[in-house]
């Protein structure tokens, strides 16, 4: 694997072309053996041993073996060697690059994945999506594969986009994260693509998508597209093989990603291209002229250093002054006392989004007219004996580094900004950053050895590498040198930003003064201490601040800004202030659990949903979640300032935030008894239906939607009202409801059939803003384009087929899946998901939509401790051994029709008691409207009453239970009790089997698409 290095957009070196690996698995899907193997469920895995064997010159050379556990003779590749063994057996191995390369193949394409470096095991969605079809039809496997092939790209491309976008909220859905192999491999595959398909002339090209303009934004596809790579099309045959076997909707689907993603690659990398010009630009060259600029600053420091120093004094524990940049790291050149580094300190670790905080807080001290502070640095003072028998003193930094060394990396950048721009070099800095020798003898070595101890140390001596233009200075491994791109980026676009304010002021020249002359720190000089154990110290005994630390110090600096604050006198500020802080620490107490310990994953969750919502559609903002806290903070941030601007009032600013967090909170725990002060939602019907769509609440992904449905409709407004809801509001209700089905339907539909690890994140967030527009009057969007833009995003237009799917695999889940032995195949989760909105529908009159002419909230009952509770017991007592195999009762336990909708609580408090026990208990805890454990009576066709959803206890086992009871009591001889135990049981179990049949049906009839529903080119006339 090699990377492009004139920018971060990398890409696959390959010499095999791929379309070979898509023969290989073709030939195993042709191959009866390798088809029986996965049908019997054994021996499929792949086994990969090393084998020493002997070229041509009887050397030994190292190969790998590799093959199917269960048949050696089938072939696993084609490119196979035969080798002599020690013992001279032939045996067909591989050199490891090759078989490398065919395993990211295989791990790419979901086909094989690793379970460990000797065994691969077949992937579950190759089997259900592939093998599965053929062997229905072996003579339709090229289409099958193809197909597969083309969803798992689209699918990976689709979480690529979502990445370099840095917005990704969809943590639940998401079953693995790409990894740097899948980057290149998407990569590739696009450049090919991108020359062969998207050029002048081809069937894809069209005026809205300049080929030519893409490649020039996009220096990986211009530098790989040369003469020797272009020829080799190795990833391009591929996609061919792909066009030529699947529907020509289903490529274009492919294609269309493809130019979604370069699209974004290249508005990605635009700064990227502007800012290596300006990193690379040498300034070791004397025809640049020399420019002094800072002159009048530097005789006022002159005269401060003059007053400082003479009233320093040498205590034992040293001194501690304020001082700024310029002297702690410009007048060092001249110091005998000069800044080194010891052996114990830790390499350079501050990431871009540290860094980007750091630059954000300096601009805004600019914009602002402050001066800044970057908090205490401390050395330690030292000395030694040379061997020239002269005591030479310097000080070795315990805390600051990181931040000495960020200055560096800054005014490195605003040194090479100006001289590109201007031709000219700045002196103050010219001596430090020509090369690497003068920024080494300040900065930092070990007396010890008289050797630059920096240099052992990879962050500096990537650093020196950049300075003299050494091989791999900007090498893909280089941290420092991307980290630099991203300051220079920063300050570019600060640069941009303030010149349109003020045009007449040079801004680069404006922040190196602010970082030499108005950024200072307070220096701590300690004598006669233990160095590493102060470094200890600081470091081990220290908690990191969180996001809602850090926004609290926001809040405090946002009250000094309003004016109702601002202006009063000094106790009556005080108190204000005070006041507001507890108000905030009041709002935030749902993100903190009962040990007070931060809920990070709502927290996240809560900032980019709120993030998304409150950006504008025209801001390019990048986010980084390099620094979870940072990255959390940063978009809380964003909102509180843009709150505030619009308010100027501090406390409406946190009212708002305190609004925001109570909604948010009912999409993450839609139950009907969490209650939130802010919003008496009593509606439990609707919030039974967000319990649906949320799969619990924990889908994220919806919540943009159904967060702007109830805007749209005001519901809010209907939620804080009394309990008395008027006609026009159950209206508003009824309509809401209609589009929280279709969104429940199309989350369902997806996550049983076509859930493949994707994420609907992005395309979420596009239909959510739909709704908004359509809400301000700025397009007429419906309910039919909804559910048409639900479809779409999978591509799915056949309502019909859709159907047939969802019932497949419902039976697949619930019924054969179990039968053979799997009996998680579906999490107590969903199946508490299920009987809850079973129940709803049961007691809506068979709807899931709220209807305004006739609903009770008692109709839902859904409460925090609500769950699937299995009827008869998983554990089964020694007394129920004779009745069944401990593998078939354990097998009947997990039906779904064993489940009764109870709190977890409550069914504990039967012990695993018999069935026959239970039922009294039940007869005193099930709650009004059960209908998943009374059951469901409807009519037929005849008119006649018969049973949609079967009781759990059925009348003929009530009568057997009962006569159990009575031959209990009477002493009968034990035979005859134990017989009619085996009757209940077996009643029972088939019962079971009976009501999870009835359940696919009524899951089948709830999330039904209508086959006569409108086109999906409706979508384009109505809008």
């Amino acid at each position: 694997m090699a990377q492009n290095k004139s920018n971060k957009i990398e890409y696959w070196k390959i010499g095999t072309n791929f379309l070979n690996y898509y023969n290989v698995i073709l030939y195993w899907l042709k191959n009866q053996f390798f088809l029986d193997m996965i049908e019997n469920k054994s021996n499929y895995k792949i086994l990969i041993e090393d084998e020493i064997s002997l070229n041509n010159n009887e050397k030994e050379v190292k190969k790998i073996k590799a093959y199917f556990m269960g048949n050696e003779n089938i072939k696993l590749y084609e490119k196979n060697f035969q080798n002599i063994s020690c013992n001279g057996e032939i045996k067909n191995v591989y050199s490891e690059s090759t078989l490398n390369q065919f395993i990211n193949f295989l791990e790419f394409f979901d086909v094989y994945e690793k379970f460990n470096n000797s065994c691969l095991n077949i992937n579950e969605n190759f089997i259900n999506n592939v093998i599965t079809e053929v062997l229905k039809d072996n003579s339709n496997a090229k289409k099958i594969l193809s197909d597969y092939i083309s969803r798992i790209l689209i699918s990976k491309i689709e979480k690529k986009i979502n990445s370099i976008e840095h917005f990704d909220s969809d943590i639940q859905e998401d079953d693995y994260e790409l990894t740097k192999r899948d980057d290149l491999i998407i990569n590739s595959i696009t450049i090919d693509i991108a020359k062969n398909k998207f050029k002048t002339g081809s069937s894809y090209y069209d005026t809205n998508f300049n080929y030519s303009g893409i490649v020039k934004k996009s220096v990986a596809i211009q530098n790989y597209n040369n003469e020797n790579i272009k020829k080799s099309n190795y990833f391009f045959s591929l996609i061919e093989e792909i066009e030529n076997n699947i529907a020509d909707q289903d490529f274009n689907n492919l294609m269309n990603i493809v130019k979604e993603y370069i699209k974004v690659l290249s508005l990605n990398n635009n700064w990227y291209l502007e800012c290596v010009p300006i990193l690379e630009f040498k300034t070791k060259n004397n025809s640049l002229e020399i420019v002094k600029i800072f002159e009048n600053e530097l005789n006022m420091l002159e005269r401060l250093d003059e007053v400082q120093n003479n009233n320093s004094k040498n205590l034992e524990i040293g001194n501690s002054f304020l001082t700024n940049i310029y002297t702690l790291l410009i007048k060092r050149t001249n110091a005998n006392n000069k800044l080194f580094l010891p052996l114990f300190q830790r390499d350079y670790v501050w990431n871009e989004s540290i860094v980007s905080n750091f630059l954000s807080s300096l601009f805004d001290d600019i914009q602002n007219d402050k001066k800044s502070y970057l908090n205490n640095i401390i050395f330690v003072n030292k000395s030694c004996l040379t061997s020239n028998g002269i005591t030479e003193t310097y000080c070795n930094i315990i805390d600051g580094q990181q931040r000495i060394f960020t200055t560096w990396l800054i005014l490195l950048c605003l040194y090479k900004i100006y001289a590109h721009r201007n031709n000219k070099k700045m002196e103050v800095l010219s001596k430090y950053f020509d090369d690497s020798l003068t920024i080494k003898s300040i900065f930092i070595k070990d007396t010890s050895n008289n050797q630059n101890s920096s240099e052992n140390i990879e962050s500096y001596t990537n650093f020196y590498n950049i300075l003299d233009f050494s091989d791999g200075y900007n090498d893909e491994n280089n941290n420092i040198w991307h980290l630099l791109l991203s300051i220079v980026r920063n300050i570019v676009k600060f640069d941009k930003e303030q010149h349109v304010i003020s045009p007449d002021r040079d801004w680069i020249i404006e922040i190196t003064k602010q970082i030499l002359f108005n950024t200072y720190v307070t220096q701590t000089y300690l004598n006669n201490f233990v160095e590493n154990k102060v470094f200890r110290n600081l470091n081990q005994n220290v908690k990191v601040l969180n996001a809602l630390d850090l926004l609290k110090n926001e809040i405090f600096d946002l009250c000094h800004l309003d004016e109702s604050i601002k202006f009063a006198n000094l106790d009556n500020k005080t108190s204000k202030i005070k006041e507001i802080i507890n108000l905030y620490m009041e709002y935030i107490k749902p993100f903190y659990n009962d040990k007070n310990l931060i809920k990070n994953k709502d927290l996240e969750n809560f900032a980019l949903v709120l993030f998304e919502r409150e950006k504008n559609n025209n801001e390019k903002i990048i986010l980084d979640k390099s620094d979870s806290n940072i990255f959390v903070f940063s978009k809380l941030q964003y909102c509180i300032k843009k709150w505030f601007t619009k308010t100027k009032s501090i406390e409406e600013t946190l009212n708002i935030f305190n609004d925001n967090i109570s909604k948010y909170l009912l999409f993450s725990l839609p139950i009907t008894d969490y209650k939130i002060d802010k919003f008496n939602f009593k509606f439990n019907g609707l919030l039974c239906q967000i319990y649906g769509v949320t799969l619990g609440g924990s889908l994220t992904i919806t919540y943009p939607i159904i967060w702007n449905l109830l805007d749209k409709y005001n519901i809010w407004n209907i939620a804080s009202n009394n309990s008395n809801i008027s006609r026009s509001d159950l209206n508003k209700i009824n309509e809401v409801s209609k589009w929280l089905y279709e969104l429940e339907k199309f989350i369902i539909v997806w996550k049983i059939c076509y859930f493949k690890g994707d994420s609907l994140t992005n395309k979420f967030f596009e239909i959510s803003k739909e709704i908004i527009n359509s809400d301000k009057g700025n397009n007429n969007y419906s309910i039919n384009n909804f559910r048409n833009d639900l479809l779409n995003i999978k591509s799915l237009n056949n309502a019909q087929q859709i159907n047939e799917d969802f019932g497949k695999e419902l039976n697949k889940i619930l019924l054969s899946q179990v039968e053979n032995n799997n009996f998680d195949s579906l999490t107590n989760k969903m199946k508490t998901l299920f009987l809850i909105r079973i129940n709803f529908y049961l007691n809506n009159k068979f709807s899931l939509i709220i209807n305004s002419d006739d609903w009770k909230d008692s109709k839902t009952y859904n409460d925090r401790e609500i769950s699937y509770e299995h009827v008869l017991a998983t554990t089964q007592k020694n007394n129920l051994k004779a009745l069944d195999s401990e593998y078939n009762y354990l097998k009947n336990t997990k039906f779904l029709g064993n489940g009764a909708l109870l709190k977890k609580s409550q069914n504990s408090k039967t012990n695993n008691n018999e069935i026959w026990v239970k039922i009294e208990y039940y007869n005193n805890a099930i709650f009004l409207s059960n209908s998943i454990f009374d059951g469901q009576k409807t009519k037929n066709e005849k008119n006649k009453e018969i049973y949609k959803l079967n009781p759990l206890y059925t009348e003929k086992i009530k009568e057997l239970i009962k006569e159990r009871k009575d031959i209990e009591n009477n002493n009968t001889e034990e035979s005859i009790l134990k017989g009619i135990e085996k009757s209940i049981y077996d009643r029972f179990v088939e019962n079971i089997k009976k009501r999870t049949n009835q359940m696919i049906d009524i899951l089948c009839e709830m999330y039904k698409y209508d086959v006569n529903s409108k086109s999906q080119d409706e979508k384009n006339t109505n809008k």
